[in-house]
C-alpha cells in the first residue's frame, strides 16, 4: 500500500507542476451603457479568453477570428434598447459555423489582466463584428467605433463599454485538486 500511495503522490506532484505551466481561462465581466449617447440601453455579459493565446503586448488585431484572440466564450444581454434586445452568444457572431470573426483587440502596451481594463493606458479597443458583414445574427450588436457597439446589427442604439473587469466567479475545482483529494482519501484509508 505504501508503494501505491508513494506512486500516487509522485503522480500528483507531477500533475501539479505540469498544470502550472498550462493556460488558464480568464473571464471578464462586460458592462455597456447608452447614457453617453442619450439612450437607456444597457448591456451586460462576459467574455472568456485562453490566456496562453490572448495577445497581451502591443498589437492591432482587427477583423480576426475569435480563436485568434483565444476567445472561448462570449455572451451579452442587451436591454432597454429601441431594437435588438435579447441575449446573444458566440454563435450569433458566426457567418460560418464555428468561426466567429470580426473581433478587434488593440493594445499599445501590455495590460494588467488582473484588474479593470477600461481606463488602463495601452487599452485602445475591444470589439467584435467591426465590419457589418462579420456578424451572423442580424439582431446581434456589433462594433461601430472604439469601445462602442450598436444594437440590431450596428443600426440601433449605441452603447459604450464602461467596464471590462475580471469576473468574480468562483472557478470550478481543477483536476489536479480532485486528484489530490483522492490521494489524501487513499492515504487516510490506508492508515486504518
Amino acid at each position: 500500500m505504501n508503494h501505491l500511495v508513494r506512486g500516487l503522490g509522485i503522480a500528483f506532484a507531477a500533475a501539479l507542476f505540469a498544470s502550472s505551466s498550462n493556460a488558464s481561462i480568464i473571464t471578464f465581466d462586460l458592462h455597456y451603457s447608452g447614457a453617453q449617447f442619450g439612450n437607456s440601453a444597457v448591456a451586460t455579459g462576459t467574455v472568456a479568453f485562453d490566456d496562453a493565446v490572448l495577445p497581451n503586448r502591443p498589437s492591432n488585431s482587427a477583423n480576426v477570428l475569435a480563436s485568434f484572440l483565444g476567445i472561448v466564450d462570449w455572451t451579452l444581454t442587451v436591454s432597454g434598447a429601441g431594437t435588438g434586445n435579447g441575449t446573444f452568444a458566440l454563435a450569433d457572431l458566426e457567418q460560418v459555423a464555428g468561426q466567429a470573426s470580426g473581433w478587434i483587440w488593440v493594445l499599445n502596451a501590455p495590460l494588467d489582466l488582473t484588474r479593470e481594463l477600461v481606463g488602463q493606458a495601452g487599452f485602445d479597443d475591444f470589439n467584435w463584428c467591426g465590419f457589418t458583414s462579420s456578424c451572423g445574427n442580424p439582431l446581434a450588436p456589433g462594433g461601430i467605433m472604439p469601445f462602442t457597439i450598436a444594437t440590431s446589427g450596428e443600426t440601433g442604439d449605441a452603447l459604450l463599454l464602461t467596464s471590462m473587469a475580471p469576473s468574480g466567479r468562483v472557478p470550478a475545482p481543477s483536476i489536479v485538486w480532485l486528484l489530490g483529494l483522492g490521494i489524501a482519501t487513499l492515504g487516510v484509508r490506508g492508515k486504518r
